[in-house]
This record gives structure tokens, sequence and C-alpha cells, in this order.
């Protein structure tokens, strides 16, 4: 059995670590010696797998404490049962199928090139509406998975 994305994400706070902890990452970021990163499709760094849900980071920056997520949800996949919440600000768009996000006490959905902002600290969750495989890209500010650890 494999944890959901928001039990990931309630297991880090409890031990008060960055998700980061529980992964190894190759470099994902500019600095002095990469001046340009190119990512070909589908060789992103996987930082999550479950049945219903896959992460792959894409890009993470550390001067603007953010990074950028394609989150590929299988048929009916969420980021799990129940919302979460964390510091920060998030966006995301659809890149196929459909998305259903639920922000506090309001439900979005979002078609293809469809996109949306949201406060983190509201509880939320994401779930695919549509039976095939949904893609999206998700930026978070603060990072979310890739935390630079001290």
């Amino acid at each position: 059995m494999l944890p959901s994305l928001s039990s990931m994400i309630r297991i880090a706070h409890a031990f008060e670590t960055p998700m980061s902890h529980f992964c190894d990452f190759p470099t994902l970021m500019l600095d002095a010696h990469h001046k340009a990163l190119l990512f070909k499709n589908g060789t992103e760094t996987l930082i999550h797998k479950a049945k219903e849900l896959s992460i792959g980071l894409l890009y993470y920056d550390e001067a603007s404490n953010s990074e950028i997520i394609r989150a590929v949800f299988e048929k009916l996949g969420t980021t799990g049962d129940e919302k979460i919440q964390h510091e920060g600000n998030e966006w995301g768009m659809v890149l196929r199928e459909r998305l259903k996000v639920e922000c506090g006490n309001k439900k979005y959905v979002l078609n293809e090139g469809d996109n949306i902002c949201l406060r983190s600290d509201v509880p939320h969750r994401v779930v695919s509406i549509d039976g095939g495989r949904t893609i999206a890209i998700w930026f978070n500010s603060p990072p979310l998975w890739f935390i630079k650890k001290a």
C-alpha cells in the first residue's frame, strides 16, 4: 500500500521535515554551472508514485523559493481523500482531460488549458473527473516537494 499525497504531507509535518528528506534528487535548478536545463518528455524526476497519482519534479528554483511539478492522475485519481493545507501559493494548469479543485467550500472544474491560482493555507484537494489519464502542471511557492536540505 502506498500513501496518498495528503498522507505524505501529514507524515512530513509530523516529523517536522520537508518531504524532500524522503527522496533523492538530482540537480534541478539553474546555477553558476547550469545556464539552461532541458528535460525531455517523460524524463522528470519521479518524486511520488501511487496507484492513482504520479508526481514528477520538473524544476526547482532556490532564488524564488519555488518548484514546478507534473501531476499525472490515473482514472478518477486524487491528491487524497482529505483536503490538505500548507504554507504558500499554488498555480496549476490542466494539459489533458479535466480536474476538479476543491478549495475551502468551493469547487472549481478545470478543462484542458484552464488554470487556477490558490492559497495553499486554505484546505484543498484535486480530483480527476474524467475516465482517462489527466495531466497537469503545478507551481508551488514555497516548494512543497523540493526543499533544500540544510
